[in-house]
């Protein structure tokens, strides 16, 4: 009996070690598909440095640059809530977080900045103290979770460290806030309006994915609003399109004066016809271009507010050329939620737009077919 059960035992030990082995790859670390799924709010960053470092030219620089206002609210919010903890305290609970940001600099000798390199995948680990001049940054997927990404923020020194950081402070904001949208589009499409999608192509002989709760709002010729309304959250967005006849309709105010001529047509807040939607000229629209998917696209975010009405948010919109129909199109996504954080369900309405693709973007062959009723 005793033979039988330490044979039983032996076998039960040998059954651990494969298992083990097999959700493990050549470097040790667990294979993405036994790994646990990233978990986190959208717009959270976990930011793990040592103290010190963070009262330091490093940690001024990281603040300035991911801790700065999301752009153009009604009240100011920082673009992501970081939740900063050192190297000892970067424990099991934080580990699954989708976005964690790492620091490391060779002239810091503290025990957290040891902790730090020791963590670092082996695929970065020679770029860290050798790290070339342009060099700052690295991503690492899938280290502790599914569906997560860890930056690594590396230089020689802190002062070196930091400047990089300024001087791409665009490059940076716009990878995390892209993070952000990845993540926001998986949740947003689980379910989708195929019927709005073919009704858009259909339309404008370009196309937009419309996600599940949005409804059509109103319909005219060249433009098209769709609305999710709540009681204490109302979400839009809306298209529009004219012929494009030359380089001076993308002018920034060129763009808000036709946004608020669709805007007094279409865009109204009851039947009286005086209570339309409205540029808020206090706060002048920012601007600036923008790769669109490929494309030269001009951003203008701003506050609207109704005419007469004392009821306003903030919206953003791309004015794009699509040069093989010879039509410019404005597309905005604009918000109503008095008291309340905007700053994700801007971004929900900023990915939304995204989805936008013009006539020679679809894909070939592409006739909008429409969707068979099940």
């Amino acid at each position: 009996m005793k033979n039988m059960l330490k044979s039983a035992g032996a076998v039960f030990v040998l059954l651990l070690l494969i298992l083990s082995s097999c959700d493990t790859d050549s470097s040790g670390r667990r294979k993405k598909e036994y790994l646990p799924a990233a978990t986190g709010q959208f717009g959270q960053i976990i930011l793990v440095m040592d103290s010190v470092a963070m009262k330091g030219a490093v940690g001024e620089a990281i603040e300035d640059v991911i801790e700065s206002n999301y752009p153009v609210l009604p009240q100011p919010e920082p673009r992501f809530k970081v939740i900063h903890v050192t190297p000892k305290t970067f424990t099991a609970s934080l580990l699954h977080q989708a976005t964690i940001i790492r620091v490391y600099t060779s002239d810091n000798k503290s025990r957290g900045n040891a902790l730090t390199k020791k963590a670092v995948p082996a695929s970065i680990k020679n770029k860290l103290d050798n790290a070339n001049p342009g060099d700052y940054m690295s991503v690492a997927k899938d280290v502790y979770a599914r569906g997560q990404e860890v930056v690594f923020f590396y230089g020689k020194t802190q002062e070196e460290l930091a400047g990089k950081i300024m001087v791409n402070a665009e490059v940076i904001q716009n990878y995390l806030n892209n993070r952000v949208k990845k993540r926001v589009i998986r949740d947003l499409y689980t379910k989708e309006s195929k019927v709005e999608a073919f009704n858009i192509t259909k339309k404008f002989g370009a196309s937009m994915r419309v996600p599940f709760g949005y409804k059509k709002a109103e319909e005219a010729e060249d433009f098209l609003w769709f609305r999710n309304p709540g009681q204490k959250i109302d979400k839009n967005f809306f298209m529009a399109s004219i012929p494009f006849t030359d380089e001076s309709q993308l002018e920034p105010d060129a763009i808000v004066a036709w946004r608020d001529r669709l805007c007094k047509q279409h865009v109204l807040g009851s039947d009286d016809p005086n209570s339309y939607m409205e540029t808020q000229k206090i706060l002048k629209p920012e601007s600036r271009v923008v790769d669109f998917n490929g494309k030269y696209a001009v951003e203008i975010r701003g506050l609207w507010r109704l005419h007469e009405i004392a009821m306003g948010g903030t919206y953003v919109g791309y004015a794009i050329v699509d040069e093989a129909q010879k039509k410019l199109f404005y597309i905005e996504g604009f918000l109503y939620r008095p008291g309340g954080n905007k700053r994700e369900m801007m971004r929900e309405l900023e990915t939304i737009l995204w989805t936008f693709r013009t006539s020679d973007q679809l894909p070939k062959g592409n006739t909008a077919t429409k969707p068979q009723s099940k």
